[in-house]
């Protein structure tokens, strides 16, 4: 809207993007990372005032005129952005967003943990545009494992040589300790608690698999920096396991690999695990499994043969096939949904209906390169990828509608707003007739 005053604009750091309102009544988006106005839309006939605000875990605009409060909510499909911190294939990527407890140790509210095969673990800043903030390095075996416990900020590493490394991002300070054989593919973190005589105890556990097939249990205490003590380590496969999960309402274990074969153990004795079930796509399967993710009583998992199945983990039985473009190499379960995010060798990520079986959302790099994990942030719902070149790619995924990016008119117009109070936000807005999305 040349010409025309602006009376009102606010940043929003979550989003990264600025909103303005002009002497006409219009509202006006321009996004950072898109680097242009991406949205317009008739707010009210004078709009004196904006805000930014989160409402039911919605980012919402909050327009003030002379008479009424109105509520916009922005629908987005952004263009993705590259981040530059890790030179080599990254191999996992952890999010930390609770701004209700105490930041974590760098003062952030909002930040990503990665770590990479070039040996480095990155933490970034959300609240900063995704800057790299801190960088810790091993000089001495190769890091084939990762994971971030964010209660207490502690990284773990698992190495090529066998070995398991604590990492205090406090302090700086790391604990290595041998276990494995060889190269550790996969670990997951789990906490135990129990009662004893009316005394609530923890124990927490790091479960590692590796290529030689064993599985080990390590006793850590995070909190205080114990040294990690292994309980037990047995061989479970013949071949190269890669992937391993916990399933906190059935307190198993849930492991695959190279085999094909999807096992469930219960290691209430770690020296005699116990196999529960085994599922297979058929008795002839033999491409690999090389990711698992868990919904409650639902098992996914994703393979060489481009393929995403669907499990039931009480019965073992196979409820449902996704077929991919590509060699699925990660999956994650968004847990409002319970939606699926899938990515691909082949440079893809895409958002699966449980339900039904379709593609609800999906990006494809424009760039061939293969995508070696993800992760999603609840806060701005966007998906962080992390790639085999080193790369991590923040994007909001294109929903299959028409209209890309729009502001939806999401005001309650039967609920009159005064002062103090402001309306709820319905599940689904209402669109405003005068909504002018830019392409």
């Amino acid at each position: 809207n040349p010409g025309q005053r602006y009376v009102s604009m606010v940043w929003s750091a979550a989003q990264e993007e600025l909103v303005l309102a002009d002497a006409d009544g219009y509202l006006m988006v321009w996004n950072s990372r898109a680097d242009k106005f991406v949205a317009f839309t008739k707010a009210c006939h004078k709009v004196s005032h904006i805000t930014t605000a989160e409402m039911q875990g919605r980012h919402v605009i909050i327009a003030s005129t002379s008479e009424a409060v109105k509520i916009f909510t922005v629908k987005r499909s952004l263009p993705y952005k590259r981040h530059l911190g890790h030179t080599q294939r990254v191999l996992d990527i952890f999010i930390y967003t609770n701004p209700e407890t105490d930041k974590d140790p760098l003062g952030e509210d909002r930040c990503l943990v990665s770590a990479s095969v070039d040996n480095t673990i990155c933490y970034w800043s959300l609240l900063q545009g995704l800057q790299c903030t801190k960088t810790m390095t091993e000089r001495y075996s190769e890091i084939s494992a990762f994971l971030f416990v964010p209660e207490s900020r502690i990284a773990v590493t698992g190495h090529e040589n066998g070995s398991l490394k604590i990492w205090n991002i406090n302090t700086d300070k790391t604990w290595r300790f041998a276990g494995h054989g060889t190269t550790i593919s996969a670990m997951v973190y789990v906490v135990h608690r129990h009662n004893t005589l009316g005394v609530l105890e923890e124990n927490q556990h790091v479960v590692t698999v590796s290529y030689d097939g064993c599985l080990a249990v390590w006793e850590v205490s995070v909190n205080t920096l114990m040294q990690p003590k292994l309980e037990g380590k047995i061989n479970v496969s013949r071949d190269e396991l890669l992937c391993v999960v916990h399933d906190k309402l059935k307190h198993t274990y849930i492991t695959a690999g190279n085999a094909g074969e999807i096992s469930t153990w219960n290691l209430r004795d770690v020296h005699k695990p116990q196999k529960l079930m085994t599922m297979t796509a058929s008795p002839e399967y033999e491409y690999a499994v090389t990711t698992l993710a868990l919904d409650g009583n639902y098992l996914f998992s994703g393979s060489e043969d481009e393929t995403i199945r669907m499990w039931d983990t009480h019965t073992g039985e196979l409820l449902r096939s996704f077929r991919e473009t590509g060699e699925v190499n990660a999956l994650c379960v968004i847990p409002a949904t319970g939606n699926i995010l899938s990515a691909t060798r082949s440079g893809g990520v895409k958002m699966w209906s449980q339900l039904k079986g379709s593609v609800i959302a999906s990006f494809e790099s424009p760039v061939m390169e293969e995508l070696r994990c993800l992760a999603y942030c609840k806060a701005t719902e966007e998906v962080f990828v992390g790639t085999e070149e080193g790369g991590i790619l923040r994007i909001t995924l294109t929903v299959h509608t028409p209209d890309p990016y729009e502001i939806v008119d999401d005001t309650a117009a039967q609920s009159p707003v005064s002062s103090h109070t402001l309306p709820t936000i319905p599940e689904e807005g209402i669109p405003d007739e005068s909504s002018n999305p830019l392409s």
